[in-house]
């Protein structure tokens, strides 16, 4: 009975199925957010990195600037040496001023989820409660309104070696940054 309580409670708190989901918590080092993977995770020699990536929808043609209403296709990308068990991610966009929701995420891909915590909305990994094989994670962003002004995508990402506790794994953390395309106005 005791071995059975403690693994149903290894299951609740476990985040393999994404922090925002299964804990609902908010890790990617946003403003108003107290840690990244890094407060759990450490101890890996993968030397992680992590890619945000922001493309017109249906292209590959990176864009720098957002256009109010637009829908772009998104990739989060981690990239680690050795051979990792698996990848994890969490990620939110906000408004540089305020520090608010900047848009809605919507098709995430088959190793992503949308997950909430608070009044903020996270994409990240786990389907099935695992963390991901496969190291890229894609979904579809919806530009917010005209106006908003300048955006940051706030993204940690863990590959771990999938022994089910935090030594071992190997956190990162990354942000991307875009301006709003103001239209000419003859």
């Amino acid at each position: 009975t005791l071995f059975g309580l403690a693994f149903i409670a290894f299951l609740f708190t476990s985040s393999s199925g994404g922090r925002a989901s299964a804990a609902g918590s908010a890790n990617t080092g946003a403003p108003g957010e107290t840690t990244t993977c890094s407060g759990c995770h450490s101890g890996g020699s993968y030397n992680p990195s992590i890619s945000i990536q922001i493309f017109q929808q249906g292209t590959t043609t990176p864009v720098t600037q957002y256009t109010a209403g637009t829908t772009y296709d998104m990739k989060v990308t981690l990239s680690a040496s050795g051979s990792p068990e698996g990848y994890g991610f969490q990620m939110v966009a906000l408004k540089n001023t305020g520090n608010t929701n900047a848009g809605t995420w919507s098709s995430p891909g088959s190793n992503t989820k949308i997950a909430s915590v608070g009044t903020r909305s996270y994409v990240e990994h786990g389907v099935n409660s695992t963390f991901s094989a496969t190291n890229n994670f894609t979904m579809k962003w919806t530009a917010p309104a005209a106006g908003s002004g300048a955006i940051t995508f706030y993204s940690a990402g863990n590959v771990v070696n999938g022994t089910g506790n935090t030594s071992g794994d190997s956190p990162t953390s990354g942000t991307l940054s875009i301006t709003e395309s103001i239209p000419n106005v003859s």
